[in-house]
């Protein structure tokens, strides 16, 4: 993280300055724009700040286990009163839904845009996107770290919901050996894993459990090579991205 110290100490600095902040999560919220807002808000109000936290859309049933009394709201009136707005996990504002939301309000917020997408937009007054990081929530640690917060049982789950969502289990490719060493220091700081891997392996939508349904009637074995395969169509795959996690700039070559 070495290479953002520039970006982690803006941002610390702008949300130590801050007052009245809102965090924003993205459309279709996952398990990481989620871990990243819970983890933020509770160290900020910690701190003496008063959070909001926005969502265009409801929040799923599935992540209900780790908001507990936090309340999520879509009523874009609670920018009126922000001094500093934080969109987590989003590469532009559009998939946030608050495009030209903030140049109409009375007095400019600062925009703080931390994420991990390659596709970023950086369309934030401070932009902390660390594209080495397999989550936002990832990113989220790290500016704890700077801040010098005090990381709780509730918050390093909610940080590793995050880092177990985008890494799907530390199976796929998004995982390194950075996102291990970080879930393995939030365990150790109380993060409660087999919690937020139940969340994962339990909990499908509907259109992933479609796509693997499509997956396991295609599936053929090869006895000859002691092989089984199986084809996903390049439009199937895309609907179920756009489906789940509509990221702008998403491509299938």
């Amino acid at each position: 993280m070495r290479e953002y110290i520039q970006e982690l100490n803006a941002a610390a600095l702008a949300l130590e300055r801050a007052k009245n902040v809102v965090t924003v999560s993205h459309r279709r919220p996952d398990g990481d724009t989620i871990g990243s807002a819970l983890s933020l808000a509770t160290a900020l109000e910690a701190a003496g700040k008063t959070v909001s936290c926005f969502c265009v859309d409801e929040v799923p049933l599935s992540l209900a286990p780790f908001i507990g009394s936090r309340m999520f709201t879509s009523d874009k009136a609670v920018f009126a009163s922000a001094d500093t707005i934080v969109v987590l996990d989003s590469g532009d504002l559009r998939f946030v839904g608050v495009e030209g939301v903030f140049s109409c309000l009375g007095r400019k917020p600062i925009v703080i845009n931390i994420d991990h997408h390659v596709i970023n937009e950086k369309f934030g007054d401070i932009n902390l996107v660390i594209t080495t990081a397999a989550s936002t929530t990832e990113a989220v640690f790290a500016l704890l770290k700077i801040m010098r917060v005090s990381v709780t049982p509730e918050m390093a789950t909610n940080i590793l919901m995050g880092i177990v969502t985008d890494t799907m289990m530390f199976f796929n490719p998004a995982t390194t050996a950075s996102s291990l060493q970080v879930a393995a220091e939030l365990e150790r700081l109380g993060g409660d894993l087999k919690k937020v891997s139940r969340l994962v392996s339990k909990n499908k939508n509907i259109e992933s459990l479609v796509l693997w349904g499509k997956a396991l009637e295609r599936l053929k074995w090869d006895k000859s090579r002691s092989r089984v395969s199986t084809a996903i169509m390049a439009n199937e795959l895309i609907a179920w991205r756009r489906a789940t996690m509509p990221l702008t700039g998403f491509q299938i070559s």
